[in-house]
């Protein structure tokens, strides 16, 4: 059966291997361009044929600013932090659409009169060849998705399109404590904007408990509602992207105090027995697993971790473990988990199962004041994928 989709006077023919009715013989005379969501690999029957018939292969990102010539795009990519960054930068704004990545598809505002911020992914940003956002936000780059893109070079040149095809005009804002962005970025053209805990560059950055734009004095630290210096960075960048699109801004400090963080990063689910109870199923790398344990410096953690087996850097976490005082990894990547704290003298045990690590937990708990559950892998060994696991983790908290 074949189907179509109309839009903006265009026909677009729909595949899904998922779904019966949009299954069918396809006569690849009949288009010139694939559209691949970025779920689908680029060793996928129907994309190896189309690349040998010489098609063009893009993604919805890609045909989405094909479509989209009137429109100031505003994207942020990064390995962490990409949803709570677009999602603080399109709260701040407020009168601007938010879309891609964070869940909400990008052609849910074709038609929208109104600008835009993206949070995009490397398996949107790999398959783009002309697009370019007038605002582009680089967070930081460690591996992940290695299973997916085979390297991490790959996976850096998937991420840096977002910048391949940037003007003189467009405006870069880039973590500057990131060696690898650093360099990355100083080849580019365009208006380029560092931001930095560390030290003062000519942008956004940290000095005596506040935030500086271009030496103008923004907000307190303290007046941050998100738990971790990680998301100090992440309102910075909001912060100067905000400020780079409307430079009149000035309601921007009551509209960061009244935001709140998404579930599934370090979400905060309650107490219990005296000790808190925190979710950060998002935590799909070794260097969001870091973030989140510098987030409790004077908590003593049982961290339940673990999840898919993918090639990553454990050693991320090495200078974060002080305040763990109980590991619990399950998963296909326990045994690599178990190796690295039992050499560090941590206690850790094993269950193939989150399930299972749950059933068991009072156990553990000793003198714990926190649990978390920040796995720092990937969830498809047990789970659809990072909500359904943290779903999983919330209902279980519930059920207690």
């Amino acid at each position: 059966m074949a189907c179509y989709l109309k839009t903006l006077g265009r026909q677009y023919l729909i595949y899904d291997d998922n779904l019966a009715d949009y299954r069918y013989d396809i006569d690849f005379n009949r288009f010139t361009t694939v559209v691949k969501s970025g779920g689908v690999p680029a060793d996928h029957w129907m994309v190896m044929a189309s690349r040998k018939l010489g098609k063009d292969i893009i993604s919805d990102l890609e045909l989405f600013y094909r479509l989209s010539p009137n429109k100031t795009l505003i994207a942020v990519t990064g390995t962490n932090g990409k949803t709570t960054t677009a999602a603080l930068t399109a709260h701040i704004l407020g009168d601007i659409d938010l879309g891609g990545n964070i869940g909400t598809a990008l052609f849910d505002f074709i038609d929208s009169p109104r600008d835009i911020v993206i949070e995009a992914s490397s398996f949107m940003l790999e398959d783009c060849r002309y697009f370019h956002p007038q605002i582009a936000v680089i967070l930081n780059l460690s591996p992940h998705h290695l299973s997916r893109h085979g390297c991490f070079s790959k996976y850096v040149q998937a991420k840096m399109k977002i910048i391949a095809n940037c003007k003189d005009s467009d405006i870069i804002i880039y973590n500057d404590d990131d060696p690898l962005l650093c360099e990355l970025v100083k080849r580019k053209p365009g208006i380029i904007i560092p931001f930095s805990l560390k030290k003062k560059v000519p942008g956004c950055y940290l000095a005596r408990g506040k935030i500086y734009f271009h030496e103008r004095a923004l907000l307190d630290i303290k007046k941050i509602p998100l738990i971790g210096e990680h998301n100090i960075a992440n309102v910075m960048a909001a912060l100067a992207t905000a400020l780079s699109y409307r430079p009149d801004l000035v309601d921007f400090e009551r509209k960061i105090e009244s935001f709140r963080s998404f579930a599934y990063r370090i979400e905060y689910l309650g107490s219990r027995d005296g000790i808190n109870y925190y979710n950060d199923s998002k935590a799909t790398n070794y260097a969001a697993l870091a973030s989140s344990l510098a987030s409790f410096p004077k908590e003593k953690i049982l961290l339940l971790c673990g999840g898919t087996q993918e090639e990553g850097n454990i050693n991320l976490i090495a200078g974060v473990l002080t305040n763990i005082i109980q590991v619990i990894a399950s998963g296909d990547n326990r045994e690599a988990i178990e190796r690295f704290f039992t050499e560090k003298g941590i206690p850790v045990v094993t269950y193939q199962s989150l399930a299972v690590a749950l059933d068991n937990l009072n156990r553990y708990l000793g003198n714990a004041t926190v649990v978390l559950l920040s796995p720092g892998a990937p969830s498809y060994d047990q789970f659809k994928d990072y909500k359904e696991r943290g779903d999983f983790f919330s209902k279980w908290f519930l059920k207690k």
